[in-house]
């Protein structure tokens, strides 16, 4: 039987007063002066913001640049009267939507998990940072297929508790590519459980799914080892949100005992005007 060494998993801390703090639902925490609708003034996270890393050394101090930064997702969702919106944009169509709160109550806990569990070590794009969803074919077929503006078709999955929430983590850590690779427990344990699946009806336990053949080749039948719609056939694919940490983030998150901040879009990280990206 092969041995699998977990690495000891280091944050940057920040500690946070929770003055003015409020809940929703049975857990979830949020800063009221943080989780206002964002403004044309704010600072946007780009995806020039985020760099790869070949260590777990680089991308903590990655990690922790964007975190301080003030820089925040576009398009996050905010709360109004106790009630979470989520908000999708494109070109100059806006349409907001709600959010219930045991929907953001799980992501809280899918980070908290995901964290104390070592699978991840920061809550921003280049690791656990975009998501996709499993939702069941049936509840597909019938509730949202065809049916739906984006809003809604979000709304509808927010609320289904039997979804699944997939997380493609380690996103730009450089892994398989890496001449340590195989010399390095952590970067071999940080990519083969790149797969992370949380629930949505409260319960803790987040699973790892794999797609590779670990014990007989030592590499995936995917070179991403990223699962998708043909590891789920009963299960239909779909678009997820984003999630990047900040110490102006909404909503509250806790490792070691400490408080960190969060937030959440459905809206991927855009690139600066004028951007050349090549094609």
């Amino acid at each position: 039987m092969k041995k699998v060494i977990i690495a000891g998993t280091l944050l940057l801390t920040h500690l946070c007063t929770f003055a003015n703090a409020k809940t929703i639902g049975s857990t979830l925490k949020y800063r009221p002066e943080y989780c206002k609708e964002q403004v044309k003034e704010e600072p946007i996270l780009y995806a020039t913001d985020v760099s790869y890393s070949n260590s777990k050394e680089e991308l903590m101090e990655d990690w922790s640049k964007v975190y301080y930064s003030g820089k925040r997702l576009e398009h996050r969702a905010f709360v109004k009267e106790g009630q979470v919106y989520g908000k999708v944009s494109l070109y100059n169509d806006t349409e907001y939507f709600k959010l219930p709160s045991y929907f953001v109550e799980n992501i809280k806990v899918h980070i908290e998990e995901a964290l104390k569990k070592r699978l991840v070590d920061a809550i921003y794009f280049p690791d656990m940072g975009h998501s996709h969803f499993y939702i069941p074919m049936k509840d597909y077929q019938e509730k949202i297929a065809g049916k739906k503006s984006r809003g809604e078709t979000f709304k509808l999955i927010a609320e289904n508790k039997d979804i699944k929430v997939v997380y493609h983590t380690a996103e730009k850590l450089n892994t398989l590519s890496n001449p340590d690779f195989n010399n390095s427990h952590y970067l071999r344990w940080r990519y083969y459980t790149r797969n992370l699946l949380g629930q949505n009806n409260g319960n803790k336990a987040v699973e790892i799914m794999a797609v590779h053949d670990l014990f007989t080749t030592g590499r995936p039948n995917k070179i991403g080892n990223t699962i998708g719609q043909s590891d789920m056939p009963t299960h239909r694919w779909y678009a997820g949100f984003n999630l990047s940490a900040s110490k102006d983030g909404c909503f509250e998150y806790t490792y070691q005992n400490k408080s960190y901040y969060f937030d959440i879009s459905y809206s991927d990280l855009p690139y600066p005007a004028g951007t050349d990206l090549g094609y």
